[in-house]
């Protein structure tokens, strides 16, 4: 292969992919990111001609490329892959997708988001379905997939779905799991295919996990299904289910977790969504406030018992040991950064977000109370993806922005917080109030006025420093 120092022949480095879109219609993705990073047009105009047929010159530019890791010396006459050459999608920017492929699961969990009522999900996406998907993700500029359920693992075309993906030079960057159903030639060809998910994992306290989820014997193949999913070198996160039933077995189940390696341990309040409501559990729900003296507590604990890994209290404080640092789940932007046209929720903004039947929702955590409710914001099996991301009621909601919603709340546009807060999560607005997504989200108001002082003087306390 000839030297980078002299004129020579280039191509794009492996998985990167070129893209653009309306509004912005220059950025390149590296394979394992979850967003673009925007080009100049002199950048895309180089990156263009690495296609192993134009010789270049060793520019400065040519050089700022090598060294961000874009293109690579090559052969003449090499090429790259089609899906790596520049194609202009005439959509929104949506750089992923999180799909639930199955409503379909094992489990009778007593908590599950996804259920209108106590009935068994059986809604599917089909073989046929998902493959339609694919394609039109590709074709709207679509980069990375979360994989979720129902438990994902049991639907039958789950092996061609991952397959599919990694020939489309695509990135399965999440995999939601009850890790029942993990196996060790699932994880070799997720290795082979050059598949990289982070694995998403609830585990419900020590003990406790087979009742919350009603299945015997859940726990015991979990904790041993995680010990082979860190041999195969896959990260995991945790997700704990956290309410007074199960309270006093959270921190012993997290350092657990620690011990096994699990990269990220997150406490979740058990929130109000359908099938719980109409549970035996419903009065066992934390309040907001004492979900935030509980996550006080589990986060001081777990760092004075030598908990090494990252904890998060889900909506509220993210802690990192190794480095010693935290940050506040509970802000939304930094005062001087706050702008009205921004997104009352960035993440739902990015993500195209699809539940089992086909319908859109701007969280997957809002898909059981909004199928309750009636609300409908499009569906794939009626509309393409294309049209969905290029003006549809979906769009128009995920591009609400916080300006929009203080016009609608006179509480937050009087508040002053609202720099910071922006009216906070739309789940836990839309779960307390019963289906209004513009709805305050009232655990925020809890945390600014009562637990914002406390919480940082504790992490000072502890010796760590803000991110």
């Amino acid at each position: 292969m000839k030297s980078a120092e002299q004129p020579s022949y280039y191509k794009l480095c492996s998985g990167v992919k070129l893209r653009g879109y309306q509004v912005v219609s220059r950025v390149v993705y590296y394979r394992y990111s979850v967003s673009a990073d925007a080009l100049s047009e002199s950048e895309l105009d180089l990156l263009s001609l690495c296609d192993g047929r134009h010789k270049l010159e060793n520019t400065p530019l040519l050089r700022q490329l090598l060294g961000r890791n874009l293109i690579e010396p090559c052969e003449k006459n090499s090429q790259n892959e089609e899906w790596q050459n520049y194609r202009y999608c005439d959509n929104r920017y949506f750089p992923t997708a999180e799909i639930s492929i199955t409503g379909k699961c094992g489990f009778k969990c007593r908590h599950c988001f996804n259920a209108e009522d106590n009935f068994p999900q059986t809604d599917e996406l089909s073989q046929e379905e998902l493959l339609s998907l694919l394609a039109q993700f590709d074709e709207c500029g679509i980069h990375a997939i979360e994989i979720t359920g129902g438990e994902p693992l049991i639907h039958p075309f789950f092996p061609g779905l991952i397959r599919e993906i990694a020939k489309r030079g695509m990135n399965l960057f999440e995999l939601v799991t009850t890790a029942h159903h993990i196996t060790e030639e699932l994880l070799d060809e997720l290795n082979m295919l050059e598949l990289k998910p982070m694995f998403k994992i609830s585990y419900d306290g020590i003990d406790h996990h087979d009742w919350f989820r009603k299945c015997p014997g859940a726990e015991e193949r979990l904790l041993k299904n995680i010990e082979l999913i860190k041999s195969k070198g896959f990260r995991i996160r945790i997700h704990m289910n956290s309410y007074r039933g199960n309270a006093e077995k959270i921190l012993l189940t997290a350092l657990l977790c620690d011990r096994l390696g699990v990269d990220i341990i997150q406490a979740i309040r058990t929130s109000e969504a359908p099938r719980l409501k109409g549970s035996d559990i419903n009065d066992k729900c934390f309040t907001i406030d004492e979900y935030y003296e509980f996550g006080l507590k589990l986060i001081k604990e777990f760092i004075e018992a030598g908990g090494n890994n990252t904890i998060d209290i889900w909506q509220f404080l993210y802690t990192e040991p190794k480095s010693k640092t935290y940050s506040l789940k509970t802000l939304k932007c930094n005062a001087e950064d706050y702008r009205d046209n921004l997104p009352v929720c960035r993440r739902n903004r990015s993500k195209l977000t699809i539940s089992s039947d086909g319908a859109l929702v701007p969280c997957m955590p809002m898909s059981g109370l909004m199928k309750k409710c009636g609300i409908n914001y499009g569906n794939v099996k009626t509309s393409s993806v294309k049209e969905l991301l290029t003006y549809s009621p979906y769009l128009e909601k995920v591009c609400t922005t916080v300006g929009e919603l203080k016009r609608q709340n006179k509480k937050c546009a009087e508040c002053p917080y609202w720099k910071v807060c922006a009216g906070g999560c739309r789940v836990i607005g839309l779960m307390l109030s019963d289906g209004d997504y513009m709805a305050p989200d009232e655990a925020k108001c809890i945390f600014w006025n009562k637990y914002f002082r406390r919480t940082t003087e504790m992490m000072d306390n502890l010796g760590y420093s803000r991110a």
